[in-house]
């Protein structure tokens, strides 16, 4: 079963999709130029944070991930496996909102 949604500006397209069965929490950040969405893997314009999270600029996400938790750290513990997770993607998508797209 899959659930998703998508988020819309005139910039930015966030798609947020959940896959119980598959790979989880799946966040893409798709950039809006000239009235047209980026492709998927189109990977100068569109930011996947799966991708992110495995790269080989891990240690500098988690920098900046860590930086972003003063913003989460009020919250409540997640209650669970999925909740965890949810939060874990909305700390990253904070970090790179901020670090990558807001700052351009």
């Amino acid at each position: 079963m899959l659930y998703d949604i998508e988020y819309t500006d005139t910039n930015l397209i966030i798609s947020i999709s959940y896959e119980i069965r598959g790979d989880g929490v799946n966040v893409i950040i798709f950039k809006i130029l000239d009235g047209i969405r980026s492709d998927y893997d189109d990977y100068e314009n569109t930011i996947h944070l799966n991708r992110i999270m495995k790269s080989t600029y891990k240690e500098e996400v988690v920098e900046q991930l860590m930086a972003s938790k003063s913003l989460f750290g009020h919250f409540e513990k997640p209650e669970s496996d999925v909740e965890g997770e949810l939060l874990k993607k909305a700390e990253l998508l904070s970090s790179v909102m901020r670090t990558t797209i807001l700052n351009k």
